[in-house]
């Protein structure tokens, strides 16, 4: 329990999401891997230098993309803490995670976290990754017009952007839509 309150900080600070493929997608050719370095450097290329992030939640099935992550970010010096709730599971369950019974508690959760971190990175051939984009867009939406209708309203983490939806970016296409 205290791991799953400790990651539930992403939600209170700045901080990236990164939704990691290493499954079906690759494994059935319908999307080529891309390595940790991919998602960071699409960090780094939507983001201002001088932004600080606090917190990093890595969704993924692979347990050796958040290592790999945590490697990346650390070379790229970015001094975030890494959260993962797959990481909640013990690392001897091997390379693949299988979703069956509770499990589908953590699925929504890292749902949850993707939708309301501040950036989001993934890949929006990903189902995931559109449905993503397009919950951070009406989340995005909501907070800027209940921010403006407030005039004593605290800005929000989340700045309202008209080009990416609810700054939800990707490797493989600049910009979300529906297919």
């Amino acid at each position: 329990q205290a791991q799953l309150d400790e990651a539930t900080t992403v939600l209170t600070t700045t901080s990236v999401a990164f939704h990691i493929r290493r499954g079906d997608k690759v494994t059935w050719g319908e999307d080529r891997f891309h390595p940790t370095h991919e998602y960071v450097d699409k960090y780094l290329e939507v983001v201002s230098n001088n932004t600080h992030v606090d917190e990093c939640f890595v969704a993924s099935d692979d347990y050796r993309a958040i290592q790999e992550m945590t490697t990346t970010l650390q070379e790229r010096s970015i001094p975030c803490k890494v959260q993962s709730l797959l990481a909640l599971k013990s690392s001897q369950l091997g390379n693949k995670v299988e979703t069956q019974g509770h499990d589908v508690q953590l699925f929504l959760a890292e749902m949850d976290y993707m939708i309301n971190a501040t950036y989001f990175v993934g890949t929006f051939q990903s189902n995931l990754g559109s449905m993503i984009a397009m919950l951070r867009g009406c989340h995005d939406y909501h907070q800027h017009h209940e921010n403006n209708n407030h005039s004593n309203a605290s800005s929000s983490l989340v700045s309202f952007d008209h080009h990416h939806y609810g700054h939800s970016y990707s490797l493989d296409v600049d910009e979300w839509h529906f297919r």
